[in-house]
């Protein structure tokens, strides 16, 4: 049975001035902002006939970065609803004007009426790090079919296979599957190449023991690192320009890679060129090794360091570095023409945080 808790909602008709940029980090890290206790739960909605965009999971790093970047580039065609589990990651965004919407996934009614609009709506289905979130997006996509909406663009996974025998992998491909297969509406996938501040998980290696583990071949050109606010342009472009973009087809799938082409050899010249001084070595280890590392991170976090990694995005770096290994990954030029843009190059990522890097 469910119970009724209707989502606490915020107006975007703020009259604080809007906070200051956060970076890469503190995005991030947005997860981890510690509770004020217990949630209220109301509804505001805004008075205004511009187009609605909601963006799912904004109390996680991905649908924080898409929904702040809409809020800065994209307000003069559309408004932004932010829905995520916990009230304290949103607030940020509420203050940069948009409507917030906390939902309870114990609570089917407060999951439709997140997604009830009375204009045209596009919903950004972006979704978290946490062990239940296929099971969760599964309840927004019926709750989306529901409100009628015009577009679900799904943020998905590169390597991404309903059949894939890499857990995490076939769990976004059965997820793109519903959404291609939903009746009603446009829908299109973004399939995201590696993200360079994914790297930042391995400052601990470098600067500890100036060694960078990879569990992928160093022979070959495996991964094309983008960078978050790449992806965020990419889903602006897509909200500005939905109805030229789905002319040929509703339902779209795109590939979403940084410029370079990179094998684990690159990358480690890449950072040292970063750090004027080749004092990082590259380390070939297993899939278990590499997983023994990241889980050392999460039980041993730092306190002034970046969140360290779950056990659900642990297994998915995992499984998409024993995907890499496996396949001749070609490069995609849907980033370019979505953006009219290549992208941030890794160089350039690892040029603005080598001091992250730097051994001690």
């Amino acid at each position: 049975m469910w119970s009724y808790v209707v989502p606490w909602f915020s107006s975007g008709r703020q009259t604080s001035p809007q906070p200051a940029q956060l970076s890469e980090v503190e995005k991030m890290n947005i997860h981890g902002l510690p509770s004020q206790g217990r949630q209220r739960y109301n509804v505001n909605w805004q008075s205004d006939d511009r187009p609605l965009v909601i963006v799912t999971s904004c109390d996680f790093y991905y649908g924080f970065s898409i929904a702040s970047a809409l809020l800065t580039d994209a307000s003069d065609v559309c408004r932004v609803r932010a829905v995520g589990q916990r009230k304290e990651p949103l607030s940020t965004l509420a203050r940069m004007g948009a409507e917030t919407a906390v939902i309870d996934f114990g609570n089917e009614k407060s999951i439709t009426t997140a997604f009830q609009h009375k204009t045209d709506c596009k919903v950004i289905l972006s979704i978290g790090s946490n062990e239940e979130r296929m099971k969760e997006a599964t309840c927004m996509l019926q709750a989306i079919d529901q409100a009628d909406v015009d577009l679900v663009c799904l943020l998905s996974q590169g390597g991404a296979d309903p059949t894939s025998e890499w857990k995490q992998l076939k769990e976004f491909g059965k997820l793109e599957w519903q959404v291609l297969s939903r009746n009603g509406g446009n829908s299109c996938i973004l399939r995201t190449d590696w993200v360079q501040t994914n790297f930042l998980f391995w400052t601990d290696a470098t600067s500890k023991n100036a060694e960078f583990p990879l569990s992928f071949g160093s022979n070959h050109p495996t991964l094309a690192p983008l960078a978050m606010t790449d992806i965020a342009k990419a889903v602006t472009a897509i909200v500005k320009n939905a109805g030229t973009l789905l002319t040929v087809s509703t339902k779209r799938t795109f590939t979403l890679q940084g410029p370079d082409l990179v094998s684990s050899t690159q990358i480690v010249r890449l950072l040292n060129d970063a750090l004027k001084n080749p004092v990082i070595g590259e380390k070939q280890v297993s899939r278990e090794e590499l997983k023994a590392y990241l889980v050392g991170l999460r039980d041993n976090p730092k306190r002034d360091g970046i969140i360290p990694p779950n056990d659900t995005t642990i297994e998915t770096f995992l499984d998409y570095f024993d995907f890499v290994e496996s396949v001749d990954q070609g490069r995609s030029h849907d980033m370019e023409d979505l953006t009219g843009d290549k992208g941030t190059s890794l160089q350039d990522f690892f040029k603005e945080y080598a001091r992250y890097f730097r051994p001690e």
